[in-house]
């Protein structure tokens, strides 16, 4: 008998987010759907201010109050999680999803040690004895990597550096087990070293757990090296989505032509910047958004293209000229 399909962990669904401002609204997101399957990492890449993280605090309930949702559905375990009234959101916020920010010193609140943050997560979600919750807390701090954690428990989050405080954030995430974790930028505030060993740190941990895992960056390197499928955003609409490999040998929109023309590579004396900026997001866009900055930009281009699929499965780019572009000639 063969196999049957796995279900989605998460299926988002024509998401639409506006923010409401007192000269009128902000249309962050428009139309995004994509699914994510257990055990995998999806990337989602673009410049800042394409909507990346806000769809990722949609998949938590922590919109601001002034967001509202007009259309689009977070599925979730069968559930709409946008539908949910705030207290069942918040049950499984953490427990089921949990989240790494790209600033873990925000993280933490600086009048609590690290390690009675963590154990406050783990009684978060589970009906424990304290010490019970403080022994999973430093066998936490132990599993991501923190030197000599019995003792680093009673440290503050000052006390620590940058990338041990990002560890003790991936520990805190960690703490009841979650099937999907949201990492949003998560390795922005550190160095390159750094960076490195955070992000194998969670390669390794999301592969031991089976986790799914959402990868928000604006660094195509780290896709590259980190991500099963990626999700290409500009102005609030998804533009390409491709498994990586795919991705990289075959871009099919001219903005993620331009972004991987963008990196610096052996023997580049100068690197290819896309002209222009990205549209304001206070009126709705008509057309396609990359229009303006566009190389191969024509008459139809004033018409909004559709997500097309392009010749490999799973590849679908929002052009009208999909499955005909070829990177090196708009290098």
């Amino acid at each position: 008998m063969a196999d049957m399909p796995s279900k989605p962990l998460l299926s988002v669904e024509n998401l639409h987010i506006r923010f409401k401002t007192g000269s009128g609204y902000i249309y962050a997101v428009n139309g995004v759907s994509f699914t994510i399957e257990p055990g995998t990492v999806l990337g989602i890449v673009g410049e800042s201010g394409c909507g990346k993280s806000v769809t990722a605090f949609a998949l938590l309930g922590l919109l601001p109050e002034n967001a509202e949702v007009p259309e689009g559905q977070v599925i979730y375990q069968g559930r709409n999680v946008l539908a949910l009234p705030p207290s069942q959101r918040a049950s499984y916020r953490g427990k089921d999803i949990a989240l790494i920010s790209q600033d873990p010193l925000t993280g933490f609140n600086p009048v609590y040690s690290i390690g009675d943050q963590i154990r406050e997560a783990v009684l978060a979600h589970n009906r424990c004895p304290k010490p019970e919750a403080e022994k999973k807390a430093v066998a936490l701090m132990k599993q991501v990597g923190i030197p000599d954690p019995e003792n680093r428990y009673k440290n503050y989050p000052h006390e620590f550096s940058g990338g041990m405080r990002q560890r003790a954030m991936i520990a805190m995430a960690l703490a009841n087990e979650p099937k999907l974790l949201l990492a949003d930028e998560p390795t922005t505030a550190l160095d390159v070293t750094i960076q490195a060993q955070v992000l194998d740190l969670l390669s390794r941990l999301q592969r031991e757990r089976g986790m799914g895992m959402i990868l928000i960056t604006h660094d195509l390197g780290v896709v590259a090296q980190m991500c099963d499928q990626v999700l290409v955003m500009y102005a609030g609409q998804v533009v390409e989505q491709a498994p990586v490999e795919q991705l990289f040998e075959d871009p099919q929109h001219p903005y993620t032509i331009g972004l991987l023309n963008s990196l610096p590579r052996p023997g580049l004396k100068r690197l290819s910047p896309i002209p222009g900026q990205p549209p304001r997001l206070a009126e709705k866009i008509s057309g396609c958004s990359f229009r303006p900055r566009c190389p191969l930009a024509q008459e139809i281009c004033a018409t909004m293209p559709d997500l097309l699929e392009v010749s490999a499965a799973e590849h679908y780019a929002r052009c009208h000229f999909a499955g005909q572009l070829h990177r090196q000639a708009l290098a």
